[in-house]
């Protein structure tokens, strides 16, 4: 029984000794670029490819045995008081307890590997280095040019009668937004490779509460979607989470990679969902600045904009919104949702997570997307 003991602790002071030496390591992010680069692909495929076959969410299980083993914990620790002259249920609560820390522990070390290392490296895993600030005028040209692309692919698309979207099939899609994001290795070869694919959330109703679209599981290197998220914007989302398979973690980056990727896609349904996105991560900051640059001459606002050549959307484009987002709405009602008294209290958890996410990632959170997209046209026209 000691030798057993001993061994235990073992794993668990190696394993722990491994995470902290990776962290202190991953200081260095030329280390984290090489390790996402060279060792991460192999970690991330392989778990990609075992858990890509199961017809169902691998994740949402473990997530929820998680929360029944953390709700246990108490439960068991309160019968201990009672039922601790009792050897059998002393050892068995000292068998859980050692269980859940071991879990914990080989958790948090894959976490390490996957997730912690790829995060820690440098933008893009090219120390891009990038302008903060932009003059209206190049907000301007740069909205212009978006908005040049965006009205001539919203009449490529499929359509049908009073001109409504025709969406492609969903599986049609996933394929072609894994292609477009291949197609982008030539300049950012760690898209290359393996995608697999990405499975429907079985507790979608809770994700949409929470505001979240899709996520990536480091630990199964599952991706996940929000099945009730509008279509319109689905083929980012997924490109946006197979960039995260790929080792780009942050959340600007993704936002780039997947907006960018798909403009350039072979399919108008995905470029034309690319360059929605796109339109408004440069037309909020643009009109930002607008507002406060009319303040600080005295103008009204419509006076100023006047004085400014910009382009506007096709009309087309609210009513695809539109349509999109009702369409989203209609399938969200049509299921039953027995967790809906829950319905504020992820939400409030939600915002907690995003705003601790903002502080942690900082200007790569999900609003860091702008300077990229900015750079990067203003790249194309050099």
């Amino acid at each position: 029984m000691q030798h057993k003991m001993n061994k235990y602790w073992k794993i668990i002071l190696i394993l722990t000794g491994i995470s902290l030496l990776l962290n202190l390591i991953a200081f260095s992010k030329d280390f984290c670029d090489w390790y996402t680069d060279h060792i991460y692909p192999f970690i991330s495929d392989t778990l990609g490819r075992m858990t890509g076959w199961l017809p169902f969410c691998l994740t949402d299980y473990l997530i929820l045995g998680a929360i029944a083993a953390g709700i246990l914990m108490p439960v068991l620790l309160i019968l201990l008081i009672f039922l601790r002259k009792k050897t059998k249920y002393r050892r068995f609560t000292a068998v859980y307890f050692k269980s859940a820390l071991m879990i914990l522990v080989c958790v948090l070390t894959l976490y390490t590997f996957n997730w912690l290392i790829p995060l820690r490296g440098s933008l893009l895993g090219r120390h891009a280095v990038s302008q903060q600030e932009y003059s209206i005028e190049e907000m301007r040209t740069a909205l212009n040019r978006i908005t040049d692309e965006l009205n001539t692919a919203a009449w490529e698309v499929q359509r049908g009668a009073n001109n409504c979207l025709i969406y492609p099939d969903r599986a049609e899609a996933e394929r072609s937004a894994a292609k477009a994001m291949q197609d982008f290795s030539a300049e950012y070869p760690r898209l290359a490779g393996y995608y697999p694919p990405v499975k429907p959330a079985i507790f979608s109703d809770v994700l949409k509460w929470m505001g979240i679209g899709g996520y990536t599981n480091p630990l199964t290197m599952e991706l996940t979607r929000n099945k009730y998220l509008s279509q319109l914007y689905e083929p980012v989302l997924l490109a946006h989470e197979s960039a995260h398979h790929q080792g780009y973690y942050k959340e600007s980056e993704a936002n780039f990679l997947s907006y960018m990727a798909l403009r350039r896609s072979d399919d108008p349904f995905l470029r034309y969902a690319a360059l929605i996105e796109l339109y408004f991560t440069v037309a909020e900051p643009f009109y930002n600045s607008v507002q406060a640059e009319a303040e600080a001459k005295n103008l009204r606002f419509e006076d100023y904009m006047a004085q400014l050549d910009v382009i506007q959307p096709d009309g087309i484009l609210w009513d695809d919104l539109s349509n999109s987002y009702e369409a989203a709405e209609a399938a969200y009602k049509e299921d039953a949702h027995p967790l809906e008294s829950f319905n504020e209290t992820a939400g409030q958890v939600a915002e907690t997570g995003w705003n601790a996410q903002a502080a942690v990632l900082q200007e790569y959170n999900y609003e860091g997307d702008y300077v990229l997209v900015m750079e990067y046209l203003k790249s194309e026209q050099q």
